[in-house]
């Protein structure tokens, strides 16, 4: 019985190994080929920054204490047009959009579009290696507690 839920756990923690590990490559390759991407002028929208705080104690630890530090989300709306066609966005890169800096509201900017499918777009273009190293981490850390249960059910 409990061989039986420890290879299901085993099982789940591959899967979930993988698909992180795959996403890390995806994006990594995605967010790289965005740089071949063709590029259309457009207007900034909307821009949002919003600055995310944790004082002491706000996330209590075992101990007692707590962390500090802070990060900027920013998000931002964009319109462009391709072929005649108009499209709006808020999708500012294929990363995770900590401490970015994109503009003002009505702003001109340079959208960067998927040819097959312009609504996919961006506005910052590269690879975005954080994403992809904090996905990968976790891939890591999911094959860590696999090897624990592969050690644990051989005792």
């Amino acid at each position: 019985m409990f061989s039986e839920k420890m290879d299901n756990i085993y099982r789940k923690l591959e899967f979930f190994k993988r698909l992180f590990f795959g996403l890390s490559i995806a994006i990594l390759v995605a967010s790289f080929s965005t740089v071949f991407w063709p590029k259309v002028e457009g207007q900034m929208v909307e821009v949002g920054k919003k600055r995310i705080s944790r004082g002491s104690g706000a996330v209590a630890t075992r101990y007692g204490g707590g962390f500090r530090g802070s990060f900027t989300w920013v998000s931002a709306t964009y319109e462009f047009e391709v072929n005649n066609k108009g499209y709006t966005n808020s999708i500012i890169c294929l990363c995770i959009p900590i401490g970015l800096q994109v503009g003002s509201h009505k702003d001109k900017v340079e959208v960067y579009y998927f040819p097959l499918l312009p609504k996919i777009s961006v506005i910052i273009v590269g690879p975005s290696i954080f994403s992809s190293i904090f996905l990968a981490f976790f891939g890591f850390a999911l094959g860590a507690f696999q090897g624990a249960i592969r050690n644990i059910t051989k005792t």
